[in-house]
């Protein structure tokens, strides 16, 4: 897994989570002596830390800022399980030695949930890789195939509805006021905000099947002997087929509003030819834009109010970069265009 370097926001965080190591170790019956953690990546939903203990064995542990019940989890291993037998390779889970797979530790500054995987050796990918394009249709095409019923999640509303016009008034206002350093570009990009917010629409409820509904190209590693792992199950939940296939192709195949139709058109080809079962059309973007409109809403939200110590440069980078990189309605039709050739 891809490693990265400590942020002012991981200072803090690398002496809670040293602070409850032994009871990870305790809790997933790993040897507490020479252990060490180190951190790897951060995302919306958490962070990932590498653990290695003091035999030579190495971990990936989530650490989750959001708890999660366990009921969800084991849907969601479920659903991993099912994809890992049609050849979709993915980290195991490890339970812990109570059997449950989320433990909650109790550090100085209040309770740390966490998650154990098995580590993967691996690299970034990169998405103008024709191996990695034709990995990323097989995959999405095996995975619609199982078409695994609808499962429930938490989540629903952010893959299915977007903030009402009248939210993003009240925080580009909220923004001048607190003279944000964020909020010009938002208020000059509002115009599109609003466009997109029209195009996201309820899905056909006959259609939904359970998805990855995470799959971009962070959550992707290349392992050393050209192999794709994908990771972050944490999202797993109903989409159509169809949804989940356009947000990939936005996400993987369009950089600064240009898109590489030849890779949209690689993954479709190879979606196609696992018997991928979506067909795309406009409205199979709407999943997509409602994801990032919400992100960009909780962005805003999250930074308007009162934040840790450190925890405002990852929203303000993340902030502007979801922004930035809303599509156009021109860019939308260039993916659909490409993907039906």
């Amino acid at each position: 897994m891809p490693s990265s370097s400590p942020g002012s926001e991981w200072v803090p965080a690398a002496k809670r989570l040293e602070q409850i190591l032994p009871g990870i170790c305790e809790r997933f019956g790993l040897p507490s002596e020479g252990a060490t953690v180190r951190p790897v990546a951060r995302g919306a939903m958490g962070r990932l830390w590498r653990l290695d203990t003091g035999i030579g064995e190495a971990y990936a542990v989530k650490e989750l800022l959001w708890g999660k019940a366990e009921h969800d989890v084991l849907a969601e291993i479920s659903f991993r399980n099912s994809v890992h037998g049609v050849g979709i390779a993915a980290p195991e889970c490890i339970p812990g030695v109570d059997g449950e797979y989320m433990t909650g530790l109790e550090s100085e500054s209040g309770e740390i949930w966490v998650r154990l995987f098995s580590w993967i050796e691996g690299g970034p990918v990169s998405a103008s890789d024709p191996d990695t394009a034709d990995w990323l249709g097989q995959a999405l095409g095996r995975m619609h195939g199982l078409r695994i019923p609808p499962m429930p999640s938490p989540y629903l509303s952010w893959y299915r509805s977007a903030p009402d016009p009248q939210i993003w008034e009240g925080i580009v206002d909220k923004a001048r006021r607190a003279d944000a350093p964020w909020c010009a570009e938002l208020r000059e990009r509002l115009g599109l905000v609003l466009e997109l917010t029209a195009q996201v629409v309820e899905p056909d409820s006959t259609g939904l099947i359970t998805c990855h509904l995470d799959l971009k190209p962070d959550n992707v590693l290349r392992r050393p002997d050209g192999t794709h792992v994908l990771l972050d199950w944490d999202d797993v939940g109903p989409s159509t087929a169809d949804r989940e296939l356009a947000s990939a192709l936005v996400r993987w195949h369009v950089h600064e509003g240009r898109v590489d139709g030849d890779g949209v058109a690689r993954t479709v080809d190879a979606y196609r030819q696992v018997h991928g079962p979506a067909g795309m059309r406009p409205t199979s973007f709407a999943m997509q834009l409602a994801m990032s409109l919400n992100h960009l809403r909780g962005l805003a939200d999250a930074m308007l109010g009162p934040l840790p110590s450190g925890g405002d440069g990852y929203m303000h980078t993340e902030f502007l970069a979801t922004l930035r990189s809303l599509p156009t309605q021109a860019v939308l039709d260039r993916v659909l265009e490409a993907a039906s050739a």
